[in-house]
């Protein structure tokens, strides 16, 4: 009984073990893209192109923007895309988790739905843009 335990024990950590090598290989890299939108009275838009900047909006209103996802690795990868930090439920996208070839361009809308209960004020976020390879 204790041998058969133990051999349970050791395969279920391979398994674990496994698991853990293969998410470091299989994430090519990482694309932190910052977000930001202002809160308050009145509405206005920015032309920012080193963050994903919303503008300005009132609390329940809606905005977007169009972001551009492509690489240049040599293989076919997939990309998923996370927003995270304060504004992570606000934002919706157009597409996501899409393979990409070399190159490929994929145009994606973003989406910030403001909450009515929102305080004025800036509020921000990250989108973390993975790039995976894929089992073939």
């Amino acid at each position: 009984m204790r041998r058969l335990v133990l051999i349970f024990i050791v395969g279920v950590l391979s398994i674990i073990l496994t698991l853990f090598l293969y998410s470091f290989y299989s994430v090519a890299f990482v694309k932190y893209v910052p977000m930001s939108v202002e809160v308050g009275r009145g509405v206005g838009f920015s032309l920012d192109t080193d963050i994903l900047d919303f503008g300005k909006t009132f609390p329940g209103g809606v905005l977007s923007r169009e972001i551009i996802v492509s690489h240049n690795v040599d293989e076919r990868l997939k990309a998923r895309i996370i927003p995270t930090g304060e504004i992570k439920d606000w934002v919706y996208l157009s597409d996501n988790n899409f393979h990409l070839a070399k190159n490929e361009v994929r145009k994606l809308a973003v989406f910030v739905y403001v909450p009515k209960n929102t305080s004025f004020g800036n509020h921000t976020g990250t989108l973390r843009v993975f790039f995976q390879r894929t089992i073939t």
